[in-house]
C-alpha cells in the first residue's frame, strides 16, 4: 500500500448508499439507565475520576435507527453527550486498563502526556515517530482518528489553559457518536466514518435540544464512550477477556502501560470486544425493543492488574512502543508545539496539492 493510500481513509461505499435513508428516533437513554439505574461502581478510580465517571454516566444518549426499503434495521446511530476536554480525558482514564498514571495530583488523567503524545506522533522530521505512526495505521479506525485529531486535540489543550472550570458554558464541547452496522443479523460492527452532510441534515429535526455541528460530532470516539462504561470487558476478572495493562513490545525501559494516553487507540483496536459488554448488549436491546432488561452484575477488577501475556501480545502485533511521559512539559509548551506542528502539516499538505 502506498503512502498516499495510507494517508487517505478508504471510501465507505455502504455509507454513501445510506444517505437517502430516513432515521427513526428512539427515546433518549443514559449509561446509568441501561445499567439498571447507576453506572458500575469503580472504587479504584481517583475521587475526581469517580466524579467525572458518574456525572458523564448520567448524560443522555440519543439513539436513531436507519432502515432499508424492507424495513430492516441497517444502522444504529447514537448521538452521545456533549462533553468537555476534561470529561473526555476522564473517560480515557476510566477506561484505561492501567491506572498507574493520571489518578491524582496536579495533572489528573495524565492529560499532559496525551497532548504531548498526540503532537509528537505526527512530527514529520522524527523517523522514530514515522515508524510508530505507520504501525498505528494498522489499527481499525485509526485513519478516521487522524482526520479528526486536530478537531479533538484543542479541547484537550486549550480549555484547561484558558478556562479554569471545564463545566463553564463558554467551553465548547465534543459529541462522541456511536455508529453500528446492523446489516448482518447478530453480527454488529463499528462504523468510524463521519456523518455525511445529508445524514446530519436528516438527523437535525429529530434532535430537539441542540444544533448538530459537523466538526463537533466524532464517531471515532464511540468506542471510547462505550469502553469507559464497560469494565466487565476492559477490566474483566477473566484474563482471557480483559484488556492487557501493558504491551509486550520492548523498549529501553520495558513495556508500555495502557494508560489514559493509550486508551483511544486501544479502544479502536479492541472495539469489537465491546459488543460483548453488558452496556452494549443493553443498548442494542433497547434500540430494538425500547425495553431495558434485567442482567446479572458482572465481575471485574479495577485498578492496575498483572499483565496477561497472551492478551497483551494480541494488542501488540501492530501496536507500537510509546515513549515515556514527558512530565516536565508545560501546557504552554505543548500548545505551542501543537500549533507549530499543525501549521507544518498543513504547509506540507498544500505543497503536495501543488
Amino acid at each position: 500500500m502506498s503512502k498516499q493510500e495510507l494517508e487517505k481513509p478508504p471510501e465507505n461505499k455502504e455509507n454513501l448508499q445510506r444517505q437517502s435513508l430516513e432515521f427513526e428516533r428512539v427515546n433518549p437513554t443514559t449509561p446509568a439507565l441501561l445499567l439498571g439505574g447507576q453506572v458500575f461502581p469503580r472504587e479504584h478510580l481517583s475521587e475526581f475520576g469517580q466524579e467525572i465517571y458518574a456525572k458523564v454516566g448520567d448524560y443522555p444518549w440519543q439513539p436513531f435507527i436507519s432502515r432499508d426499503n424492507n424495513g430492516e434495521a441497517v444502522e444504529a446511530i447514537i448521538i452521545g453527550p456533549q462533553i468537555t476536554g476534561q470529561e473526555l480525558c476522564g473517560l480515557f482514564y476510566a477506561g484505561a486498563p492501567s491506572k498507574r498514571y493520571g489518578g491524582s495530583g496536579s495533572r489528573p488523567f495524565d492529560r499532559n502526556d496525551t497532548k504531548t503524545d498526540w503532537t509528537e506522533l505526527f512530527d514529520p522530521d522524527d523517523w522514530r515517530q514515522k515508524n510508530r505512526l505507520e504501525r498505528h495505521r494498522n489499527i481499525p479506525g485509526w485513519l478516521s482518528f487522524e482526520n479528526r485529531r486536530l478537531d479533538i486535540l484543542p479541547f484537550i489543550v486549550e480549555d484547561h489553559l484558558h478556562v479554569p472550570d471545564d463545566s463553564s458554558d463558554e467551553v465548547k464541547k465534543l459529541t462522541p457518536v456511536i455508529r453500528i452496522d446492523l446489516t448482518i443479523p447478530d453480527e454488529p460492527h463499528w462504523i468510524f466514518d463521519d456523518l455525511t452532510p445529508d445524514e446530519i441534515e436528516s438527523l437535525q429535526p429529530l434532535v430537539q435540544d441542540r444544533q448538530l455541528e459537523p466538526t463537533l460530532l466524532v464517531p471515532v470516539l464511540g468506542p471510547v464512550l462505550v469502553g469507559s462504561y464497560a469494565p466487565d470487558i476492559t477490566h474483566a476478572k477473566d484474563e482471557n477477556i480483559r484488556w492487557g495493562t501493558r504491551s509486550s513490545i520492548p523498549r529501553h525501559t520495558g513495556t508500555q502501560d495502557m494508560g489514559p494516553t493509550q486508551f483511544l487507540p486501544l479502544a479502536l483496536w479492541k472495539s469489537q470486544d465491546l459488543f460483548e459488554s453488558v452496556l452494549m448488549k443493553q443498548l442494542l436491546q433497547y434500540i430494538r425493543t425500547q425495553e431495558i432488561r434485567n442482567f446479572e452484575l458482572p465481575e471485574f477488577q479495577d485498578g492496575v492488574v498483572k499483565p496477561k501475556n497472551d492478551n497483551s501480545a494480541q494488542i501488540t502485533k501492530e501496536f507500537p512502543s510509546v515513549p515515556a511521559s514527558v512530565n516536565d512539559a508545560t501546557f504552554n509548551n505543548v500548545l505551542k508545539g501543537y500549533q507549530q506542528l499543525s501549521q507544518k502539516l498543513l504547509d506540507d499538505q498544500l505543497k503536495k496539492k501543488k
